[in-house]
């Protein structure tokens, strides 16, 4: 995979995040006004799942590109001795 398609990776996971956080926002609001609705209990559940998720596949992308900067840095390097 090249650095970019981790670029592309990271720019998806972090607005999975902003909008995961925007839902979160809204149904911790609901639940502040309702506390024993179990439709918003179990949509929490699944949103505070998904975000974990997500911030996982963020984590993983964003050291996996620097992964692929670094390798390239000594490819380049390897190069030019050479």
């Amino acid at each position: 995979m090249s650095c970019k398609e981790y670029e592309l990776q990271i720019e998806r996971a972090q607005d999975a995040v902003k909008t995961l956080e925007e839902r979160l926002y809204k149904v911790r609001h609901n639940l502040d006004k309702n506390p024993e609705d179990a439709v918003y209990r179990r949509e929490l559940k699944q949103l505070s799942l998904d975000m974990k998720i997500t911030m996982n596949e963020l984590e993983h992308a964003q050291s996996e590109l620097e992964l692929c900067r670094s390798s390239r840095k000594t490819t380049v390097l390897r190069k030019s001795v050479l």
